[in-house]
């Protein structure tokens, strides 16, 4: 999936893009995939922290107006649905978020740095869409949800894989 989405982004130039890794940046699958120059390592414990530590890390630096998160588990969006992610956050949009049918989300964008959007939030339920949308809502930041789409979490979820174009396959261990 993360050879999927390298190639998307690679392909549709919407943006620069980085690799944020929680383990060894060097590793060849990472270095196969993206340019090391554009590859991080995930700083914080939560998963909140480290998306909000890449946020910060971006938005930090001149001339970015904007940074949108993706999961590597989505292979499920496409470069429209990319593009109008980044529109969402150019015409004025705080944050942006991409619903995941089980109560997550597949991609989160902000235009500003704002680590309190993620505190509290009980990472890895069903509630995560709702928790999140609630401290955006107490920090009275403007958002938008786009289409909800599916991630792989569940074992079933890997039988979705083949109905996509081109299909993924995949093996179990």
């Amino acid at each position: 999936m993360g050879q999927r989405i390298a190639g998307l982004l690679s392909s549709i130039k919407l943006a620069p893009w980085q690799l944020w890794v929680s383990a060894d940046e060097s590793n060849e699958f990472f270095l196969g995939i993206c340019n090391r120059k554009d590859i991080r390592l995930q700083m914080g414990s939560s998963l909140g922290e480290k998306i909000a530590a890449s946020m910060e890390n971006a938005l930090l630096k001149p001339g970015v107006d904007g940074v949108i998160v993706i999961g590597s588990d989505c292979p499920s969006f496409d470069a429209a649905y990319l593009e109008f992610a980044m529109h969402q956050l150019y015409v004025g949009h705080d944050v942006v978020i991409g619903p995941a049918e089980d109560g997550g989300y597949v991609l989160i964008g902000m235009k500003a740095p704002n680590p309190g959007v993620f505190k509290g939030v009980e990472w890895g339920t069903d509630r995560v869409l709702e928790q999140t949308i609630t401290n955006i809502d107490m920090l009275n930041l403007s958002h938008v949800l786009l289409e909800t789409l599916w991630d792989v979490d569940r074992p079933e979820d890997l039988d979705r894989l083949q109905n996509l174009d081109p299909p993924l396959f995949w093996e179990s261990a």
